[in-house]
């Protein structure tokens, strides 16, 4: 199954704040977005409070707000899955 390029961008984006070790304001690192959809995803972490300015152009990533992130991310995956099973026990049960 491939993978969504907006996945993708939030993987680069995330391991380039970790791998500088940018969690606190005084470790904040300059980022750049490459692409589009980087700067997209960049501008939708900022706006959601995963990403925060730390001045001069720098950035850090809040860890307890990516985390919060991702485990919302993971509930709507699940409820999606969960609609879906559910979608499908009631064609079944329908068919029957």
């Amino acid at each position: 199954m491939p993978v969504p390029p907006v996945a993708i961008a939030r993987r680069r984006i995330v391991a380039k704040f970790f791998a500088a070790d940018a969690v606190r304001p005084e470790d904040a690192i300059i980022f750049e977005p490459r692409r589009f959809l980087q700067e997209r995803v960049f501008e939708r972490f900022l706006d959601a409070g995963i990403v925060k300015r730390a001045g001069n152009g720098k950035y850090w990533i809040d860890v307890p707000a990516y985390g919060a992130y991702r485990r919302s991310l993971r509930k709507r995956a699940l409820m999606g899955v969960g609609i879906a099973l559910g979608a499908g026990a009631a064609i079944l049960a329908i068919g029957n």
